[in-house]
């Protein structure tokens, strides 16, 4: 997981598998400061020249998910 601090629309700038803005910066927070840290995290998008289009349309689809699994986590 590597953190950005833009939009990624080219994947020739990035070496790993996915570019997270948000949660890298908590979780590194937190493993510093040993603080128990976990995140759900939908890939919206490929970043390619396609990412802007993709990340709208995916947003929801994430959302969704999230929803339902925390629902079964309350339901177990």
């Amino acid at each position: 997981c590597a953190s950005g601090d833009y939009f990624v629309s080219d994947r020739s700038s990035i070496t790993s598998d996915v570019v997270d803005m948000e949660a890298y910066a908590i979780a590194k927070s937190c493993k510093i400061f040993g603080i128990e840290f976990a995140c759900y995290k939908y890939i919206s998008d490929n970043a390619d020249n396609e990412a802007a289009n993709n990340w709208k349309e995916n947003c929801s689809k994430g959302f969704d998910l999230f929803l339902n699994h925390l629902q079964e986590f309350r339901d177990s």
